[in-house]
């Protein structure tokens, strides 16, 4: 019987020989042409070997399985625009009847079956199919595999489409290490999948590492396949969004027409990605207010993408509402309102409510309703974005590091909260709506990073802590290198931007493990209805808004104000927004510094607040802009000759939500570190000899500083009141003053430092884009630091606002920052100060005490000694502050001697 059989398969080699030879050829040819995107040709071959696979192996062969998995694949990308679907689940019920649901080819009918629901803009059907292809892939054939890796970058194009960027990552992150590893980093793919990652850092505004990826893959591509190729100019594209983001406006329109030229020589003028470009130019051009001839490109776009892709897309949907934002640029309301109409529809129905696409056509609609003042329809349209928008900030802010988050906030959300805002103060319209949305983006990047950092201390997870710990030490060593010159760098062998992109991707890590141990009642949704109950009868609760409105150069603020009983907040324009922050201010610190009465801030500043105060004892004010570089304290009201701080207890805080956390601290043992009379130069002679050639506590130049004896009597005061109240107080002074044993303290109940401050603005040095290098404290060893040549292997004696931040103070509950200038810092819209300030919030300091401008010595030691004196006497700092500055008020009646000084916080 064996022989027999052998004999038959003998008779049949020939004839499976012939038919291999026959449909192999074509087969193969077919998938070349496949890979080089010539899907027109892949179709037609495709067919052809399709049928010689069926006449020669029959359906139920895996010739003819292939076959026609490829060919569907060849038919997707060729025309979506046509109906697949039959053919492709007919393909995948075939392969499960005969190989079976476990098979390596199941998996690539699954693939191809993502591709077409995805062109088709079914991204959930899409998603289904490349997630069951992923799996299969990996299970059959391992991570370390191609067919997986084309699944998961597949997937993170569906992501960055849909708006889910921390999925696309992921799968980016995954796909870019499988090609990394069987491919090199010299190959096209690995090119293509790096592009991805580049839209991705882009999208969330990480743009120096979008820059940088984007022109590693130029470099990659035009090493392997040139210049004058489809990849080529999908990657230039980057770079064009990069120039407009820059400002570049001249580059961005070269590089544009440059892609348009290479995909119309390459592709044709028929194909999917050369409506991309259409539209991208046509972005550019309404940019730039060329509205016709983006109303033309659009126009062309959208006819190639509604033929080639379909009008339930987004790639379609996303055109069309372009269009409607040029014709609402050209005035033309009535055409835009139907088109945005027809957009939203379109968005329903193709993806979730939280694609930012959806969300940016609401705010849109809602402009468009607010422009034709049809104001209740707009406060509709604008309520759903903006709720919306507090969802995608949730969202996508749990994978983000700081720095993305403010980027990603400033370039995608901000828009959205700065519109709705105007709005609604504009119209007097959703006002309690405002006021909640303060509640949730004032100070929001600040929350976010206490949030992660209590998680991650709180968690209990050792290994997290160590991790948490080791990314503090390179962010700390990093800040140290900010500091070094090129030629340092250099010799050290330290690239910056490596050790960037290195200490963001651990952050990035750190947040995600930290979502781990994620209270869920962080996510409940604070009102100004729970800052209301926690009021008392005479408090009132008062948000400063700055807004910067449509116009250029046009600056409003506003005071939104809560009482006990409030049935909605108090809306209170304060006008001329533009002349506070210029002519107001200035004159504001002028009075100051040159010790004059001032008649005039309190009535530019406060005087539109103080009417609806009546009966009100404290107001918690959450400042904003220009608010936060004013001492309001020391305000003089012309009518009553009274200081504001005789007539109203002002109680700063980040963000009026913050009350509802006061008394829930926990309670600190009593451990006291206080800081002072820091010996500047210790190669000169013993600080007792040092001469004292200023008497206020502000650097001039960090070479030659002058010694503060003040500080060193104001340190031996506090220690010895707060050791008669039990305190356990470790003192540090002259040569022990140092930078490095700051760095060591861990999570006192108060931290004191007394010596110079600075704040340096952008036109003093050379850090103008990290602002936390700007302000700091000085310590021991500075000056010789600074004056020597060869730098030692030590701290530098300047602790920056950028490496306090890193101190650990989380149990702390008073930071007291003895010096000059401590409360200052860039100021950023709904921020506060970039400053020392901002750095002891991030380190757990639950309040502060700090400066905004130049104090003297003495008199600083003077208020100081009378602040702890109170404080040890009955525990409030707050009361003890105000006191204290009172009874310097007696001695020295000048605001610039006793108003210097203001606590934010508990």
């Amino acid at each position: 019987m064996k022989n027999t059989l052998f004999i038959v398969y003998l008779l049949l080699l020939p004839a499976i020989t012939f038919a291999q030879a026959t449909w192999e050829p074509v087969f193969r040819k077919a998938d070349s042409l496949l890979k080089e995107q010539d899907f027109e040709g892949a179709e037609q071959l495709f067919e052809q070997a399709l049928i010689l696979s069926e006449t020669s192996f029959g359906q139920n062969s895996l010739p003819y399985i292939q076959t026609r998995n490829k060919l569907g694949k060849s038919k997707v990308f060729r025309d979506c625009g046509k109906d697949f679907e039959p053919f492709l689940i007919e393909t995948s019920l075939l392969i499960k009847n005969v190989l079976g649901s476990r098979h390596i080819e199941y998996a690539q009918a699954s693939y191809v079956k993502g591709l077409f629901y995805y062109q088709k803009g079914d991204y959930q059907a899409a998603e289904t199919a490349y997630q069951e292809a992923a799996q299969l892939q990996q299970e059959l054939l391992g991570v370390d595999n191609l067919d997986y890796g084309n699944s998961t970058n597949r997937l993170a194009v569906l992501y960055l489409a849909t708006s889910d960027y921390y999925k696309a990552e992921h799968c980016l992150q995954t796909t870019l290490a499988i090609k990394r590893k069987l491919l090199g980093l010299k190959h096209p793919d690995y090119a293509a999948t790096l592009g991805n990652l580049a839209v991705l850092y882009r999208r969330i505004g990480n743009f120096t590492q979008a820059e940088l990826l984007s022109k590693e893959v130029l470099n990659i591509l035009e090493e392997t396949v040139g210049t004058q190729c489809p990849d080529y100019a999908a990657s230039l594209s980057n770079m064009a969004s990069l120039y407009r983001i820059n400002g570049d406006m001249k580059a961005a329109e070269a590089t544009l027409l440059k892609i348009l030229q290479i995909k119309k020589e390459t592709l044709g003028d028929r194909h999917r990605s050369y409506a991309t470009s259409l539209n991208n130019l046509a972005v550019f051009y309404n940019d730039t207010r060329n509205y016709e001839a983006a109303e033309r490109l659009y126009k062309e776009a959208l006819s190639l993408k509604g033929e080639l892709n379909g009008k339930k897309t987004l790639p379609y949907v996303n055109t069309l509402k372009n269009l409607a934002t040029v014709y609402v640029n050209m005035g033309r309301y009535q055409a835009a309102e139907a088109i945005y109409k027809e957009v939203l529809q379109i968005y329903q129905e193709i993806v979730n409510k939280e694609n930012i696409g959806y969300i940016g056509a609401l705010g849109k609609l809602g402009n468009l309703y607010e422009k034709t003042e049809r104001y209740e329809e707009a406060e509709g349209f604008y309520l759903e974005n903006i709720t919306l928008v507090q969802k995608v900030v949730y969202k996508n802010f749990s994978f983000m590091s700081e720095s993305e988050k403010s980027s990603y906030y400033d370039n995608t959300i901000k828009s959205h909260i700065d519109k709705f805002c105007n709005f609604a103060i504009r119209h007097e319209r959703a006002i309690s709506a405002a006021y909640d949305t303060q509640l949730f983006t004032k100070g929001i990047l600040l929350s976010a990073t206490q949030k992660m950092k209590s998680r991650i201390l709180n968690s209990g997870d050792t290994n997290l802590i160590k991790k948490y710990q080791m990314w503090n030490q390179a962010k700390s060593n990093l800040a140290r290198c900010y500091q070094m010159s090129k030629n340092e760098l250099m010799q050290s062998h330290i690239n910056i931007d490596s050790l960037e992109a290195t200490i963001n991707n651990i952050e990035k890590k750190l947040e995600q493990q930290s979502k781990d141990f994620t209270n869920l009642t962080e996510h409940h949704k604070t009102t100004w209805r729970d800052i209301e109950k926690k009021l008392k009868n005479n408090e009132a609760a008062i948000e400063i808004i700055r807004l910067e409105l449509s116009k250029e150069d046009s600056v409003s603020y506003v005071a939104l104000l809560i009482k006990k009983h409030s049935q909605s907040p108090l809306l209170i324009n304060l006008k001329n927004g533009y002349v506070l922050e210029q002519e107001f201010q200035t004159y504001y610190h002028n009075m100051i510094n040159f010790e004059q009465v001032d008649l005039i801030s309190y009535n530019a500043f406060w005087k539109p607040i103080a009417p609806y105060l009546t009966g009100i004892k404290k107001v918690y004010l959450a400042p904003d802009g220009v608010y936060n570089q004013l001492s309001l304290n020391t305000l003089l009201n012309p009518e009553t000759k009274k200081y504001l701080i005789e007539e109203v207890d002002i109680h700063l805080v980040s963000n009026t939500k913050d009350i509802l956390a006061f008394g829930k601290a926990k309670k600190n043992t009593l451990q006291a570190y206080l800081v002072g009379y820091p010996i500047y130069d210790r190669q000169k002679e013993l600080a007792s000899e040092q001469k004292v050639t200023d008497s206020t506590r502000n650097y001039h130049k960090f070479q030659n500083l002058s010694q503060l004896p003040g500080t060193k009597r104001e340190v031996e005061s506090i220690a010895q009141l707060l050791s008669q109240k039990k305190y356990n107080t470790s003192v540090m002074m002259g040569m022990e003053s140092t930078e490095e044993n700051i760095k060591k303290i861990k999570s006192p109940k108060i931290l004191h430092i007394s010596t110079h401050g600075f704040f340096m603005n952008e036109q003093e040095t050379n850090y103008k884009s990290i602002p936390m290098l700007r302000s700091g404290l000085l310590l021991t060893g500075v000056s010789e630091y600074t004056r020597s040549k060869i730098k030692p292997d030590t701290e530098d004696g300047i602790l920056t606002a950028l490496e306090a931040a890193n101190l650990e103070l989380d149990n702390t509950d008073l930071v007291v920052l003895s010096a000059c200038q401590t409360g200052l810092g860039d100021v950023k819209a709904g921020e506060g100060g970039y400053g020392l300030q901002r750095a002891f919030r991030v380190a757990g300091a639950k309040s502060i005490i700090m400066s905004l401008w130049n104090v003297d010595d003495a008199v600083t030691q003077e208020l100081m000694t009378h602040f702890y004196k109170r404080y040890a006497q009955y525990g409030c700092a707050r009361r003890a502050f105000k006191e204290a500055q009172l009874e310097i008020k007696k001695y020295h009646p000048e605001p610039y001697f006793w108003g210097a000084f203001v606590m934010n916080g508990e």
